[in-house]
């Protein structure tokens, strides 16, 4: 397992144990994690507990957390497997998770915050927007030439991107806010 949005994962298969090493070039990812993790296990979630972290950087070049696994195995690799019986199941639990984190305050804002704080964006647009330009470089070039221009005018991707969403900012208009927990789980 080597996925993440932001940070890097990997299952560590000891002897006695698994655990997860999550790691991350910038340290702030993780460093509300462990309080996030303790929130959402005293709602009766079940959570990976963390065994140490270090969001330093002084002794590798990227911030880490080592966390216990939980059992069993990813639900990409079992979904197609259940039976429906099984899916209802699973259902249910994810639908009681969901009913205990609306017990957290509600967030204000949007994108990543911890559990209680104030998130980084006062519109869905904006937080995509962002996102946008954050994870596709604006010297992005097709593999073959003159492409971009021909077809698209001489526009950055994401200067066409951000055109195009203030365009179809009709379609990102605020959805309703929920509690604070679901964007803690992108922290988790």
């Amino acid at each position: 397992m080597t996925f993440g949005h932001s940070s890097v994962s990997y299952e560590v298969a000891l002897p006695n144990r698994a655990l997860i090493v999550r790691t991350n070039a910038n340290p702030e990812v993780f460093a509300r994690t462990a309080r996030n993790l303790s929130v959402l296990r005293e709602l009766g979630l079940p959570v990976s507990k963390p065994i140490v972290s270090d969001v330093t950087r002084t002794r590798y070049p990227a911030a880490y957390m080592i966390l216990e696994k939980i059992p069993g195995r990813d639900l990409r690799y079992e979904l197609g497997t259940m039976t429906p019986v099984q899916k209802r199941r699973l259902a249910e639990q994810i639908v009681g998770y969901q009913r205990a984190t609306a017990t957290l305050p509600e967030g204000n804002g949007f994108g990543y915050a911890a559990i209680g704080e104030k998130a980084p964006f006062s519109s869905w647009r904006d937080l995509v927007v962002w996102e946008t330009r954050s994870n596709l470089p604006d010297n992005l070039e097709p593999p073959w030439q003159g492409y971009e221009t021909a077809f698209l005018g001489s526009r950055t991707p994401s200067r066409r991107i951000s055109s195009r969403s203030r365009r179809h900012a009709f379609s990102m208009t605020s959805p309703p806010k929920t509690s604070s927990s679901n964007m803690a789980n992108s922290g988790v």
